[in-house]
């Protein structure tokens, strides 16, 4: 069990310095299915280390349909 908590916590590290907010948001959806629709914008902003207008504007834009297609 402390392994498993230690990899998740370096892989956490990793993301939040290598990955974009985006990337981190689509990780975490991948990542923890569940837990995705039981939190709140709150909780998840700040997880990913955004705000959560940001977070918001995030979610609008990976929902929008791309016009250029």
């Amino acid at each position: 069990m402390a392994q498993r908590a230690q990899i998740a916590s370096q892989h956490r590290i990793i993301s939040s310095i290598g990955f974009t907010a985006q990337e981190r948001y689509l990780d975490f959806i991948k990542r923890y299915p569940k837990i995705y629709p039981r939190i709140s914008n709150m909780q998840l902003a700040s997880y990913l280390g955004v705000t959560q207008e940001f977070l918001s504007r995030l979610k609008r834009q990976i929902l929008k349909p791309n016009r250029n297609s």
